[in-house]
C-alpha cells in the first residue's frame, strides 16, 4: 500500500504556507505540526461580522463580505474540526446569527443563497434570483441545526429552532428516494452531532442513519476514472472530516473508501496538490484564479486529514 511520504507532506505544507490563506496555514499547523486550535480561531475572527455570522469569502466560491447561513456553517465545521467542543463567544455569536436570520419556521430551513451574493464575485450556483430556488432543501440547514443543538443551552431558543429543523428534515429524509451528495454530507454531520447530545433531541437517529446509507448508494460514484476529472461524490467524501472516528458510513463502504484513498495517493500531482474539478465558467475570471488556489489548499488539507485517519500517510 502506497502512502503519502513525509517529503510529499512537507511539500504540500510549504505550498499552503506560500499560496493558501492564513486560515488554512493555521489548520495545517493544527493537524500536522502540533499547532494550536486558538490560532485557527484567531484566523476565523477575520471572517465574522458584527451580526455574528460569517462572510468575506470564507466559502471560496462566494466573496460577499456579508454573512450568510451557508458560510457561517463552514465556520462551524472548522471550529468543530479543530476541537472546540464547548461554546465560546465566537460560537455563541454565530448561533445568535442563525437564530435571528433567514430561518423559515414553516419549512424548518435557512436560506442557502442570499441576495448579497450578487454584488460580489461568486460562482454561478451562488447567484440569487427573486423567483428562484434560494433554499436547497436541507443543505445546509440540517447541518446548522446539528451545530445549534450541539452547542446551545438546553431549553434555549437556539435548541428549539434546531429541533424544528430536525423534525422537518426527518420527514424530508424518509420521503426521499435520491438526494444530492452535499445534502447527504449535511445529514451525516448533523446526526453525528445530535448523537452526542441525546438529551436535547428525540428522534429515531438509528433509522435516519440507515436511510442515509441507502441514499449514499444512489449518489456515490464508484467509477475511479471519474474521481479526478468530474465533480462527483467519491467514497472517501463520506468520511466526514469533522469527526471521522465515529462516522457511521465507513463500515458499509470500507473497501471502496480504501480504494479511493489509494487512488488519491497515486494521483497526487507533481506540484504536490490535487486539482479541483469545477470552474466559474466565464464569470469573474481573475477572482476565480485566486479562488482556485484557495480551494486547492482547502482540498489538499481536507483530503490529507482523511488519509491520515485511514493510515495512508507515513509516520
Amino acid at each position: 500500500m502506497r502512502k503519502i511520504t513525509k517529503q510529499q507532506l512537507n511539500e504540500i505544507g510549504e505550498w499552503i504556507s506560500k499560496n493558501g490563506r492564513p486560515l488554512e496555514v493555521a489548520r495545517w499547523s493544527y493537524h500536522f505540526e502540533n499547532g494550536s486550535s486558538n490560532e485557527v480561531l484567531e484566523c476565523l475572527k477575520a471572517y465574522q461580522n458584527e451580526d455574528g455570522g460569517f462572510g468575506h469569502g470564507l466559502e471560496c466560491d462566494s466573496w460577499t463580505p456579508y454573512s450568510s447561513p451557508l458560510t457561517s456553517s463552514v465556520a462551524c465545521k472548522i471550529m468543530y474540526e479543530v476541537g472546540f467542543r464547548k461554546s465560546n463567544p465566537i460560537i455563541k455569536n454565530c448561533l445568535n446569527y442563525f437564530k435571528n436570520n433567514y430561518f423559515n419556521i414553516e419549512t424548518g430551513t435557512w436560506a442557502t443563497i442570499v441576495p448579497e451574493n450578487n454584488d460580489y464575485p461568486h460562482a454561478p450556483w451562488w447567484s440569487w434570483t427573486a423567483d428562484g430556488n434560494n433554499t436547497w432543501d436541507f443543505n445546509p440547514s440540517i447541518e446548522i441545526a446539528g451545530f445549534m443543538i450541539y452547542w446551545s443551552d438546553k431549553g434555549s431558543r437556539e435548541e428549539k429552532l434546531a429541533n424544528i429543523c430536525f423534525e422537518k428534515a426527518q420527514k424530508h429524509l424518509f420521503e426521499s428516494e435520491k438526494m444530492n451528495f452535499h445534502e447527504i454530507w449535511n445529514y451525516t454531520h448533523a446526526l453525528i452531532l445530535a448523537k452526542a447530545v441525546p438529551e436535547k433531541i428525540n428522534l429515531p437517529i438509528n433509522l435516519m442513519e440507515k436511510k442515509i446509507i441507502e441514499l449514499v448508494l444512489s449518489s456515490v460514484c464508484l467509477e475511479s476514472s471519474k474521481w479526478s476529472t468530474a465533480y462527483v461524490a467519491q467514497p472517501i467524501d463520506f468520511i466526514d472530516y469533522i469527526n471521522g472516528d465515529s462516522n457511521f458510513i465507513y463500515s458499509h463502504f470500507e473497501d471502496k473508501i480504501k480504494e479511493n484513498a489509494e487512488f488519491l495517493v497515486e494521483s497526487l500531482q507533481n506540484n504536490g496538490l490535487w486539482d479541483i474539478t469545477w470552474d466559474w465558467g466565464n464569470q469573474y475570471p481573475e477572482t476565480f484564479e485566486i479562488a482556485k488556489d484557495y480551494w486547492k489548499g482547502v482540498f489538499a488539507l481536507e483530503k490529507l486529514i482523511k488519509l491520515k485517519k485511514l493510515g495512508f500517510i507515513e509516520k
